[in-house]
């Protein structure tokens, strides 16, 4: 229901009847709306300077809290940018606001903001990045309705009139300057999105190509097969990996500038010696592989053997004459291999072999030689451990007199009792054990053990254990047979070497098996080198 009202003019002694409506929110005023264009410009500008300003405080790394911060910062900037803004509303009627409303949309509007930058800064964990947006948004139009819904207007009914020439130009100009701002910020988005693209793609690029040769590197082959097989999945592949063999001792011999400029020049040569289709790559420091359709085996063969013959030929650089000595690995797929993620190591597998043979320049993949060298791999990484996992056995084979039969002592025979594979003889960990140098703890476990073992046999009885090589170098040998428990006082020692450190002479008998004689003295020129012995301790 309208109410009426008397309003007192201005001129004393006079006065208007005047009919009111109901009390109006902010959403639907029912009477004619103006602003002031001072203050209607002044609260844009608080609305870029502040989010410009929260923007550059939530984007410091340090300290933690600066990306609530400077959301908090993008919430009052909002909050500062509405009100001023409602300064500049110009109403026929009276307006009154509620303080509680006005106070919890700038709360909500501060609390969501800095939700906003902290989820899209990920401070409030990765799954919650998506919801930066949202949060933003949340702010700005819970600061609006909750604003809108702390305002109240009671209009006069008689003050309907149009809006003026001012401001309809003032309606005009801002709405004008508003598209203006957005088609900015459209511009300045596209052209930030070139830019971080443009950026990546340098940064891919940068990341994917050798800085040295400028040739792809590990990670660009991988690439370039992966788009292959993607682009043709039931194509067949070729993957020849090339070393060469002896560039790290030119370089050491005539420098790294040399050495670089034979890398290039052997780059050089392959860019003109392949194929239509092949992609070269550096995959280390003097390697080479080079991706490309696989073709019949003899074919490539021939290839690789011509390619190895150029590369081969002496090299003139700066009056300095370089031998590289090129070995080529070939693998194909899926000839060789059904895994394409295969097909690299498997092509290095194969330059193994090349380089293990020295008159087989050109090596091509073999499945049962890449199985026997995976078990070596295998057995050597094992061996580390088996001592300590009490893996190895001592088996105890009869010496027999011949005369009459009868045992004069025992040969202790060692063996390994491999957890997966069982029982691995001597002649395959042995020789992993001197490579490696585990048979130095190996050996000493094996003459502690045997020693103590003959501790129970009868008297006359003897105790043979192999010794390698490697311990035969050790200069105080004879004093770890002496601390292995064998100075028992059941024993009568007979010398048999002279060249122990000590005074001391110790009980052992050295019989090589390839190489017959004893070893008297260390230091005898006329002995053959040593390849094996076996220690015997007597009575």
């Amino acid at each position: 229901m309208a109410q009426v009202r008397l309003v007192l003019r201005p001129t004393p002694g006079t006065y208007d009847l005047i009919i009111v409506d109901e009390a109006h929110r902010g959403y639907l005023v029912g009477t004619p709306v103006t602003y002031d264009p001072v203050l209607t410009i002044m609260s844009l500008i608080i609305a870029i300077g502040g989010t410009n300003l929260g923007l550059f405080i939530a984007a410091l790394d340090r300290p933690r809290a600066s990306p609530a911060v400077g959301g908090a910062v993008i919430g009052m900037a909002v909050t500062a940018m509405h009100y001023v803004g409602m300064l500049a509303y110009r109403v026929g009627g009276a307006v009154r606001w509620q303080p509680e409303m006005v106070v919890a949309s700038g709360v909500l509007a501060i609390i969501l903001g800095a939700l906003a930058m902290s989820a899209a800064r990920q401070r409030l964990g990765l799954h919650m990045v998506r919801w930066g947006a949202p949060l933003l948004i949340a702010a700005v139009l819970s600061l609006h309705f909750t604003g809108m819904a702390a305002l109240h207007v009671t209009p006069l009914i008689h003050s309907r009139q149009g809006f003026g020439a001012g401001t309809i130009a003032l309606a005009v100009g801002s709405a004008t300057l508003g598209l203006l701002v957005t088609i900015a910020g459209c511009f300045a988005h596209f052209i930030d999105d070139k830019t971080q693209g443009d950026s990546l793609a340098r940064i891919k690029s940068i990341s994917l190509t050798d800085a040295q040769t400028s040739l792809p590197n590990q990670a660009g082959l991988e690439a370039e097969l992966a788009a292959r097989l993607k682009a043709a999945p039931d194509a067949s592949f070729m993957m020849a990996t090339l070393k060469l063999n002896n560039l790290g001792a030119e370089i050491e011999r005539y420098g790294k500038h040399i050495g670089e400029l034979a890398l290039h020049s052997v780059i050089a040569r392959m860019q003109e010696a392949k194929g239509t289709g092949v992609f070269l790559a550096r995959t280390g420091r003097a390697e080479i592989s080079a991706l490309g359709p696989a073709s019949d085996i003899q074919e490539l063969r021939s290839r690789a053997e011509r390619i190895v013959t150029v590369l081969a030929l002496p090299l003139l650089l700066e009056f300095n004459e370089l031998l590289l000595d090129p070995r080529i690995g070939v693998a194909c797929y899926p000839a060789d291999t059904t895994r394409i993620e295969d097909l690299i190591p498997c092509s290095r597998r194969a330059l193994t072999r090349a380089l293990n043979h020295p008159l087989e320049p050109v090596g091509f993949y073999d499945e049962w030689q890449d199985t026997a060298a995976r078990r070596r791999h295998t057995l050597a990484s094992d061996l580390r451990s088996a001592l300590d996992r009490g893996q190895f056995e001592l088996f105890y084979q009869p010496q027999v007199w011949s005369e009459d039969r009868s045992v004069i002592g025992y040969e202790a025979l060692l063996r390994w009792r491999h957890p997966e594979l069982g029982m691995i003889s001597p002649g395959e960990f042995i020789s992993l054990a001197e490579k490696t140098g585990d048979i130095l703890s190996i050996g000493d476990w094996a003459l502690r053990t045997a020693c103590a073992a003959a501790t129970d046999w009868p008297k006359n009885w003897r105790v043979a254990v192999n010794v390698s090589p490697l311990q035969l170098r050790q200069p105080d040998l004879p004093l770890r047979v002496w601390d292995g428990n064998l100075l028992a006082a059941r024993y009568d020692f007979v010398p048999a070497i002279s060249w122990a450190r000590r005074a001391h002479y110790l009980p052992i008998y050295c019989r090589f098996y390839r190489i017959f004689g004893m070893i008297r003295n260390r230091s005898n020129p006329a002995r053959p080198p040593v390849t094996g012995a076996e220690v015997l301790l007597n009575q």
